[in-house]
Formats: structure tokens, C-alpha cells, sequence
């Protein structure tokens, strides 16, 4: 087991029972090379599809602080379900793809009625009348 402090903007506590103290050299995007050790490079290289679904959930917050941890857990799950379905819509759609906004709202304007059903109103007519 491999305990490590890696400071890269900030310092990062991480455990590895995969990886020991090998430093790796990775080239940063401005071309700098920069030695890391190989659980960093690791956890960085794998994690970014996480990263990237985190940042898509921001986009649209549904959960509150006042709401009940359930609904919470419920409301994420539903969103973390309907970005999982984003990915694979524009993944596998030949037609073309789609904007995270736009694509919400298909998803309601398909799971709600298409127009609101109206209540027949009965007409009653009020008359005076006089008691004698």
C-alpha cells in the first residue's frame, strides 16, 4: 500500500494499493514535461469522463438545500440517467447531434400530455328572487 502528498495547483492526499512511488514525465498542454507520480497520471487519465458528466449536471441544478436527502438522491440519479442518455443519443445518432438544452426538452415534450385536458365548466344561472 502506497500512501502519497502530491501538490499540483493544491496539495492531493491520495492511497494506491495498484501503484507505488514511480514518478512518471507527462507533457502538460503548453509542452511543459512535468514529473507526477503514476497514480496522479493514473487517476488524471481515467477520471475525465466523470469530470465531464459532473460539469453536464451543472448545467441544469434541480436539487435544492431544503429538499429531503431521498428526493435529492432521486432528482440526481434522474439527471445522471438522462445525461448517461445524452452521451449515447449523440454517440450513436446518425442524424445529428443535439445540445444537452435541447435535448431535455424532447425528453419532457415526449413524457408529457400534448395539450392540458380542460374540465367542462357547467353553467348555473344565479336569479333573484323575491320571497314574499
Amino acid at each position: 500500500m502506497h500512501i502519497g502528498k502530491w501538490r499540483d495547483e493544491r496539495y492531493v492526499l491520495y492511497i494506491s494499493t495498484e501503484h507505488d512511488n514511480e514518478m512518471l514525465e507527462v507533457t502538460n498542454k503548453r509542452g511543459q514535461v512535468l514529473v507526477k507520480p503514476s497514480a496522479i497520471v493514473h487517476y488524471n487519465n481515467f477520471m475525465s469522463g466523470v469530470d465531464l458528466q459532473d460539469q453536464m449536471l451543472s448545467y441544469y441544478p434541480c436539487e435544492r438545500k431544503t429538499m429531503r436527502w431521498n428526493k435529492k438522491l432521486s432528482i440526481h440519479t434522474l439527471q445522471m440517467s438522462l445525461a448517461n442518455a445524452f452521451y449515447f443519443y449523440n454517440k450513436f445518432s446518425g442524424n445529428r447531434t443535439m445540445n444537452l438544452y435541447d435535448y431535455r426538452l424532447a425528453i419532457l415534450e415526449k413524457l408529457l400530455p400534448k395539450k392540458p385536458v380542460q374540465l367542462k365548466v357547467l353553467q348555473v344561472e344565479h336569479k333573484l328572487t323575491k320571497i314574499a
